[in-house]
C-alpha cells in the first residue's frame, strides 16, 4: 500500500476562505465532522483487508456531546489548545485524531497495543491511506507511563476512563502533561447501586464480563464519584454534560491545575514540585481574569517562622490594596481575598523570605498549592 505524498486535509479548503480560528469552533466541527467521517468510512470501505476488524463505534460522534459541553470562549478548540500539540488518548482506530490534524494540529494518538480493538492494525492503515503526520504512542495507562512530550495543550479522553484499572493515576499523571481534558465516561446506573443515597461519591466494580460482555470494563463512577475524582486528580472542572437514556455518560472539561497550571503567572515562581506545588520568592505575581474573589492555599514552612516571626503578607491589585494578614503558625493554610478590580496584575510581598543556602540556591517564600476563584 503506498503512502500519498500529502496529508488528506480536505475540511479547512471546502468551506472556502473561512479562516482556521473559525474552523475551530465547535459548530463549525460538527459539519466538518460528518465530512471527514464520510471520507474515512469510503476508505474503509475501498481497503480489503482480512487480518483485523475495524473499530466499530462511532469516535466522532463525541462532537455533538462536545457542542453541549462546550460553551462560550471554550466553544473554540484554537483557544483550549493554543499552539500546543495535542492528545488522543484510547484512539480507536484514530478517527479523531485524524480529524484534529486536517485542522492543522500536532497530534499523538494513545492507545495499548494489547486492549486496541485490532492491535493499532486500524489507526496504521489510515495513516498509511490519509499520508498522515499523526505520532503514535503504544502507552499502557494502567503502567507508570511516560508521553512522547512534556507539555500538551489539550487531551481528549473519551469513553476510557471506565475501562482502566487505576484511573486515578492516569488522569493524575496526565494532569502533568495537559493543559486541558476533554473527558467522558459510562456512569453507574442507578441499579447497580442499591441502597446509595442519592449524590454519594461511590464508584461500582463491574465483574469480568459484566457489562457488554467486556472484561475491560471496571470502574463506573457516581456523578459525584467522577467529579470528586477529576479534582483529586489534579484538575479544575471548567464545563460538565449529562447524556439522558439508558447509557448514561458524562462528558467534562476540566483544566490542570498541577503546577497552578490554571493560573497566570508572572514573576517569582520557582517550578513546580513533584506535588505540583511550587515555592515563591520574597515577592511573587499572577495575572487575575475576571475573578473579584480569590483563595490562596498554601504551606508556610516553620524554617521562615524561626528566622522572624509573624510573616507577613501584603497583596495589591493593580497597585491598590487588597489586604495584609501576618501569620504566626506554620503548616498548611488558606487565605481568603477579595479584590479591589477584577483583572490585572495581583503582587504577594512577603515580610521576608528563606536566602539561598548550600542545600538550596533559591531565594524561598511559601509553597503555593492552589490559587481558585471563591
Amino acid at each position: 500500500m503506498s503512502r500519498q505524498t500529502q496529508p488528506f486535509r480536505p475540511s479547512i479548503f471546502e468551506l472556502g476562505g473561512v479562516g482556521r480560528e473559525h474552523l475551530m469552533e465547535i459548530g463549525d466541527l460538527l459539519v466538518l465532522g460528518r465530512a471527514f467521517k464520510a471520507r474515512l468510512e469510503a476508505i474503509k470501505k475501498e481497503t480489503r483487508q482480512t487480518d483485523f476488524e475495524w473499530y466499530p463505534y462511532d469516535t466522532l460522534s463525541a462532537l455533538v456531546h462536545m457542542d453541549h459541553l462546550l460553551a462560550g470562549p471554550h466553544r473554540s478548540l484554537r483557544h483550549l489548545i493554543g499552539d500546543a500539540p495535542v492528545l488522543d488518548i484510547g484512539c480507536g482506530d484514530g478517527d479523531l485524531a485524524f480529524f484534529l490534524e486536517s485542522l492543522g494540529c500536532r497530534v499523538t494518538a494513545v492507545d495499548h497495543e494489547s486492549t486496541n480493538h485490532n492491535g493499532l492494525a486500524g489507526i496504521r492503515c489510515l495513516m498509511d491511506r490519509l499520508g498522515s503526520t499523526v505520532e503514535i504512542a503504544p502507552v499502557d495507562l494502567d503502567s507508570q507511563f511516560e508521553l512522547p512530550e512534556d507539555s500538551y495543550g489539550a487531551g481528549f479522553l473519551l469513553g476510557v476512563l471506565y475501562h482502566l484499572k487505576n484511573p486515578f493515576y492516569a488522569l493524575e499523571k496526565l494532569s502533568r502533561h495537559a493543559r486541558h481534558m476533554i473527558l467522558s465516561t459510562a456512569l453507574a446506573a442507578p441499579e447497580r447501586t442499591p441502597g446509595v443515597p442519592a449524590g454519594a461519591p461511590v464508584a461500582w466494580l463491574a465483574d469480568e464480563n459484566e457489562v457488554n460482555a467486556d472484561d475491560t470494563n471496571f470502574w463506573m463512577f457516581t456523578e459525584e464519584a467522577l467529579r470528586r475524582l477529576i479534582r483529586r486528580a489534579g484538575w479544575e472542572t471548567l464545563a460538565f454534560h449529562l447524556t439522558g437514556g439508558a447509557d448514561r455518560r458524562a462528558f467534562c472539561l476540566a483544566r490542570s491545575r498541577y503546577g497552578l497550571s490554571n493560573v497566570v503567572l508572572r514573576s517569582g515562581w520557582h517550578e513546580p514540585e513533584e506535588s505540583g506545588w511550587r515555592w515563591t520568592e520574597r515577592e511573587f505575581s499572577i495575572v487575575a481574569r475576571g475573578e473579584r474573589r480569590l483563595r490562596l492555599d498554601f504551606y508556610l514552612p516553620p524554617e521562615l517562622l524561626a528566622r522572624a516571626s509573624p510573616v507577613t503578607i501584603e497583596v495589591t491589585a493593580e497597585g491598590r490594596s487588597a489586604g495584609r494578614r501576618s501569620f504566626n503558625e506554620s503548616g498548611k493554610l488558606s487565605w481568603k481575598l477579595r479584590l479591589p478590580a477584577a483583572d490585572g496584575e495581583i503582587v504577594f510581598r512577603l515580610s521576608h523570605a528563606l536566602p539561598p543556602d548550600e542545600t538550596d540556591l533559591r531565594e524561598r517564600g511559601i509553597v503555593v498549592g492552589s490559587v481558585q476563584p471563591e
